[in-house]
């Protein structure tokens, strides 16, 4: 049986709703576009859960050495456009409604620790209903260290007034994953279409989806008080 924990703290990109599928299919596009070679996914999948300030591969400065004389905004417009119109589409996944509604019924805190801007966050929160269950949403803004570095999640459990020790948090993505442990938390790893056959720490607790553990095993109740 996993330990019983007061808070839950989601990642958001990949966790919450899957935006790295639309980015990556929305890069691959970009590069057919322009009659260039698809992105090997083990590239892409590398950078899964970074903050963009410490990505090593930029994929946009390497399309242009290959195609100089393109305008960048131009590819940022169509990139943006076409990962938009994907992401519109997608759901919310599979389990994260019902542990929100849990931790929302047991007066549990709810955060999201996130490696993308906090305004990024909230407008896909607000789009999809979730937002005014949350009580804090932490991003990683420019200039902030972000995963695998655990201060993004240390700085949501204090604004939660939440013991690391006692929340779990829920990630996809293998550098989210370490940061969390390295912020003394459990965390329940559920990979996405981009993050399935990544390597995680096996430290995480793994599942296919989030929908497979019932948040009663994980979470307080009202009746264990």
């Amino acid at each position: 049986m996993p330990t019983i924990h007061t808070a839950v703290i989601f990642d958001f990109d990949g966790t919450i709703i899957d935006t790295e599928w639309p980015d990556y299919s929305a890069f691959q596009r970009v590069h057919r576009d322009h009659g260039l070679p698809p992105i090997p996914l083990a590239r892409w999948q590398s950078t899964i859960g970074l903050a963009d300030n410490a990505l090593s591969v930029d994929f946009t400065a390497e399309l242009l050495a290959q195609r100089p004389g393109i305008d960048e905004g131009e590819i940022h417009l169509k990139r943006r456009r076409y990962r938009d119109s994907l992401i519109a589409a997608e759901q919310t996944r599979a389990g994260v409604k019902e542990w929100v509604d849990h931790a929302s019924t047991n007066d549990l805190p709810l955060g999201v620790a996130s490696s993308s801007s906090p305004e990024w966050v909230l407008g896909h929160l607000e789009r999809i209903g979730l937002l005014s269950y949350f009580d804090h949403v932490e991003g990683t803004s420019h200039g902030q260290t972000g995963k695998p570095a655990p201060d993004v999640y240390l700085r949501c459990a204090s604004a939660l007034d939440a013991n690391p020790l006692e929340t779990v948090a829920i990630e996809d993505s293998p550098h989210g994953a370490s940061a969390a442990l390295a912020a003394g938390m459990s965390c329940i790893a559920v990979p996405n279409r981009i993050t399935a056959g990544a390597r995680f720490d096996p430290d995480a607790y793994h599942l296919s989806s989030l929908g497979d553990a019932d948040p009663t095993d994980w979470l307080l109740t009202r009746e264990r008080r």
